[in-house]
């Protein structure tokens, strides 16, 4: 053990001939190279295999669709030369141009309505839009970590009964791109489905603009205390069910493993966690995470924003970048059914 200590003192190595403490080194970096090339020589050999099984999955798919596309062109011609045949070809033609023509004023009618909405929205602050009313229980402006989410609470529509000793749902909305209140636009959503079990829902929706040095652990900070305000008003319930949907899947893994008292049911909608998850070469995930993944993504695009991480990039990205989450905390909602 002497021996040991010795050779571990930094004194003795600046002491040492340059012989004995090359060859130190070398024997403590030779084997850690040799791991390294391993694991690699590995990683390429995955890599490969995957792109040759995708190239095959690739070209099966086009072989196929390009048997369906000349299926439908010889219809096609089959169908032209009926219509010449019977010498309709010019009226069938004239139609045509008709209906596209009307179509197409339609379609610019529709767009300008939708411009419409969008500047009557912008205009009244982007409130969330759901299909039944809300009241604000709580706001993260207020909280000592600051953060633009709000805890708000369903208001259940004409004809629905709410029984407050039963488990509430708490759900999240995501925030990459999509809006405030995606969990409840519509009466068959979560929040309807939630209210037709006779639960009380509650919606953690947001602000567009983020506070002033708002992190993503201050929106931690901020949905465990939604949450632990949600126990409180339903002291007789059971554990809130919190639903995380998409980018707030990964957050609630957050908030739950940093917040262990909060530890009930929880709900993850598209937020994978597992990213070798698949079969190679079918399900691009699994190692297009490896290969343009990290945390050097979004720092880089915050950097770009001035310090803003717009959500709309992870919308883009069509979630190719996966976020580090805690697997083991995935919980499913059929298993705790009957105790609800």
């Amino acid at each position: 053990m002497a021996d040991i200590l010795t050779s571990l003192n930094p004194l003795r190595w600046i002491e040492a001939p340059s012989t004995e403490l090359d060859s130190q080194v070398t024997q403590s970096l030779f084997p850690m190279f040799q791991r390294l090339a391993a694991a690699g020589a590995e990683t390429a050999k995955i890599l490969q295999v995957a792109l040759l099984r995708r190239v095959q999955v690739m070209c099966d798919t086009h072989s196929t669709r390009q048997g369906k596309l000349f299926t439908e062109a010889e219809r096609l011609a089959e169908s032209l030369r009926e219509v010449h045949g019977n010498g309709n070809l010019g009226h069938a033609w004239a139609e045509y141009l008709r209906d596209a023509s009307e179509r197409a004023i339609l379609c610019m009618d529709l767009l300008r309505q939708r411009g419409d909405i969008f500047l009557e929205h912008e205009a009244a602050g982007c409130p969330p839009v759901f299909f039944c009313d809300y009241e604000t229980v709580m706001d993260g402006n207020d909280l000592p970590l600051k953060s633009n989410y709000v805890l708000l609470r369903m208001i259940p529509p004409q004809g629905v009964n709410v029984d407050d000793t039963k488990r509430p749902f708490i759900i999240i909305c995501p925030r990459a791109g999509h809006s405030p209140g995606v969990g409840g636009h519509k009466e068959d959503s979560q929040v309807g489905v939630a209210f037709r079990e006779g639960h009380p829902v509650y919606l953690v929706s947001f602000r567009r603009e983020p506070e002033g040095g708002q992190y993503l652990s201050n929106v931690t900070y901020a949905e465990a205390a939604f949450v632990r305000e949600v126990m409180r008003l339903h002291p007789l319930a059971r554990l809130p069910v919190v639903v995380g949907n998409c980018q707030a899947g990964w957050a609630t893994l957050l908030m739950v493993a940093t917040n262990l008292d909060l530890a009930g049911p929880i709900i993850l909608n598209g937020s994978p966690v597992t990213p070798t998850s698949g079969n190679i070469g079918e399900n691009t995930l699994r190692y297009m995470a490896g290969l343009f993944g990290g945390a050097w993504i979004t720092m880089f695009l915050s950097d770009l924003g001035g310090g803003i991480f717009d959500g709309a990039h992870l919308e883009r990205r069509c979630h190719r970048v996966l976020l580090p989450c805690y697997s083991a905390s995935r919980t499913c909602l059929a298993s705790h059914r009957s105790s609800m």
